[in-house]
C-alpha cells in the first residue's frame, strides 16, 4: 500500500495496523476518530508527526519511518500507555510534554535530537541528543511587569535556567532598565560540561518560545520578548568606549579630511594655470594680416576635391588622400586648435 493516508471518514476506527507498507506525507489527523485505541503505522515512508489530540488513543507506533521536525505535544494524548518513535529524524523534543500514564512504554532512540532534550524522554523514552559546536553567546531581553528597584536578578536567572534546562552559570543579566522591566539577559556558550544543554542560540529560542506575552516567568508576567543581536558581547558586561578614543579619533580623521581637501584644491588650480599659460602662447589668428598674394594661383575650390581618405596626421594636421580633377593628389588640413599666424604662414608655403 503506497500513498497519502486519511481516517477522517472512518470515525468509529478503534484499531489501524498499517505497518511494513509505503505509506507518505504526513502522519492522518485523528482528532476526529473518537474511538481510536491503537494505530502500528511503522516501517512506511511518512515524513513529519502533526499535533495530535485523542482522549482515547492508548498504543501509538510510528516508528522506522522519515519523520523529521519537532515531536509534538504528547501530553493531550490523555490515555497513552505506549509510543514508539525511534529510527526517525526528529531533531527536537523539547515540547512534547511527558506521558501521562505513570509507567509508558516510551522509545526516541535512534533520532537525531538536538539538545536540550526533555528530562523525561532522556529517563524514560532512551532519547539521546547532540550539540552542534558553536562558541557564540546568545542575547534575549525580556520586557516583564514589575520595577527595577524589587527586580530579583538571581530568582528571574534561576527561572530561566530550569526553563531552558541550563545551568545558571551560563545565564547573565546584561541590563536592567525601566519601562516596567527590561532585562537583557546573554547566554554563554556550552561548556565541554554542559553539552548535554545545548547552544546558546537554541536556549534562547527556547526561552523565547516560553516567554510568550502574557505567560509567567516565575512570579513576572511577560510583556514580550526579542532576540537580539549579541554581536560585541563575549563576557556578559557591557562593552564601553572611551570618550578620549573618541575625541581623538574625530580630531584626526578631521585633520587628515583637511589635507585630503588642501591637496585637491591645489592640483585643480595647478591645472586651471598650466591651461592659461598654454592658451596665452597661441592668439587668434588674424588672416588679414596674411599675405594671400603669393599663393593665389594655387588657391582651388575646396568642392573640387573628392573621395578624402586620411592617411596621417601630425601635432598641426591632418593629411588626406583624395583627387582632384581626376588627379590624385595629398590633401594636408591645418588643425584650428592652438595654432600661431607664423605657423599659418608657414603652412601656406608649403
Amino acid at each position: 500500500m503506497s500513498g497519502k493516508m486519511t481516517m477522517e471518514n472512518i470515525p468509529a476506527i478503534q484499531y489501524v495496523s498499517l505497518g511494513h507498507n509505503m505509506l507518505q506525507g504526513p502522519f492522518p489527523d485523528i482528532s476526529s476518530n473518537k474511538y481510536l485505541i491503537a494505530v502500528d503505522l511503522s516501517y512506511n515512508q511518512l515524513t513529519s508527526l502533526t499535533s495530535l489530540s485523542s482522549s482515547s488513543l492508548q498504543n501509538l507506533y510510528v516508528q522506522s519511518n522519515q519523520m523529521m521536525g519537532a515531536v509534538p505535544n504528547l501530553t493531550a494524548l490523555v490515555s497513552l500507555t505506549a509510543v514508539d518513535l525511534s529510527d526517525n529524524n526528529f531533531t527536537d523534543n523539547f515540547f512534547s510534554g511527558r506521558i501521562v500514564y505513570p509507567e509508558p512504554q516510551c522509545d526516541m532512540s535512534h533520532d537525531t535530537f538536538e539538545c536540550p532534550i526533555t528530562r523525561f524522554s532522556a529517563s524514560a523514552c532512551q532519547a539521546i541528543c547532540i550539540t552542534p559546536p558553536d562558541s557564540t553567546t546568545a542575547v534575549i531581553q525580556f520586557h516583564v511587569e514589575g520595577t527595577p528597584s524589587t527586580f530579583d536578578t538571581s530568582l528571574f536567572l534561576s527561572t530561566l535556567a530550569e526553563l531552558s534546562n541550563v545551568a545558571v552559570r551560563r545565564l547573565n543579566i546584561l541590563s536592567v532598565k525601566a519601562g516596567s522591566v527590561i532585562a537583557t539577559v546573554v547566554i554563554q556558550p556550552a561548556a565541554e560540561s554542559d553539552r548535554g544543554e545545548g547552544t546558546a542560540k537554541r536556549t534562547a529560542e527556547i526561552l523565547a518560545r516560553l516567554s510568550q506575552p502574557g505567560s509567567m516567568l516565575g512570579s513576572y508576567q511577560v510583556i514580550s520578548n526579542a532576540i537580539i543581536n549579541p554581536a560585541g558581547v563575549n563576557d556578559g558586561t557591557p562593552a564601553s568606549v572611551s570618550t578620549t578614543a573618541i575625541i581623538i579619533g574625530a580630531v584626526v580623521g578631521s585633520f587628515v579630511l583637511l589635507i585630503i581637501l588642501v591637496v585637491i584644491v591645489f592640483f585643480v588650480y595647478r591645472k586651471s594655470m598650466m591651461k592659461r599659460a598654454a592658451m596665452q602662447q597661441f592668439k587668434m589668428v588674424d588672416m588679414t594680416q596674411i599675405d594671400m598674394t603669393p599663393v593665389k594661383k594655387s588657391v582651388i575650390d575646396y568642392d573640387d576635391i573628392k573621395g578624402m581618405q586620411m592617411i596621417g596626421s601630425g601635432a598641426f594636421g591632418v593629411v588626406y588622400k583624395a583627387k582632384w580633377r581626376e588627379t590624385q593628389v595629398a590633401v594636408k588640413q591645418i588643425r584650428a586648435e592652438y595654432v600661431t599666424q607664423a605657423q599659418v604662414e608657414d603652412f601656406l608655403r608649403e
